[in-house]
């Protein structure tokens, strides 16, 4: 990966939305041009790799979708969508090893390390489907705080579903959805 590096423009980048005195990112690949973000880059930018910058992206995906949900059923959306990323993933890296095999049938080091990437994102995408299941089993019930009264004098009705959690419950089952998937991790 190369080097990301830090700057203030001395005049204006209108291609990368940057002005004249705006800090600014910038990296380049080996022999490559000088890429410009005037925001740090996602991982998924700073790798020569198509195949490895999809699976980053991937990763990066996931994430944003986690940030955004506000509910367990937005969580298991996000999940679905990472687990659908990963299969395209592991397709991909499946044909490079096909054609890997085709080019040195006698073998070489980047078959291995091909292969290897490929099992790490065979695992990440088996821990993301334990996850949708944790998260799928959750029960609203689970969350029920018994000293809340949504009225005073007024017993809490049955509590079934997410609809019928208080806020601050909505947001502790939430909480919880989202950890299922946060203590997962992605290591090529």
């Amino acid at each position: 990966m190369p080097r990301v590096h830090t700057a203030k423009a001395a005049r204006d980048y209108p291609e990368h939305d940057i002005k004249k005195g705006d800090t600014y990112f910038h990296w380049a690949f080996f022999r490559g041009p000088k890429m410009m973000s005037k925001t740090m880059p996602r991982r998924s930018q700073t790798t020569g790799s198509s195949k490895l910058s999809n699976v980053y992206a991937a990763e990066e995906s996931l994430q944003a979708l986690l940030d955004i949900a506000t509910c367990p059923s937005d969580v298991i959306a996000a999940l679905d969508t990472a687990i659908m990323d990963a299969e395209a993933c592991i397709d991909e890296y499946n044909e490079a090893i096909d054609n890997l095999n085709e080019g040195f049938p006698n073998g070489c080091p980047q078959i291995d390390e091909t292969e290897q990437a490929r099992d790490s994102i065979e695992s990440w995408k088996d821990e993301l489907e334990s996850a949708k299941s944790d998260v799928e089993g959750m029960e609203a019930g689970e969350f029920v705080d018994e000293d809340y009264q949504p009225e005073e004098g007024k017993p809490r009705d049955k509590v079934e579903g997410w609809d019928d959690l208080n806020d601050d419950e909505q947001e502790q089952m939430l909480s919880a959805a989202q950890d299922f998937v946060n203590g997962i991790s992605l290591e090529l």
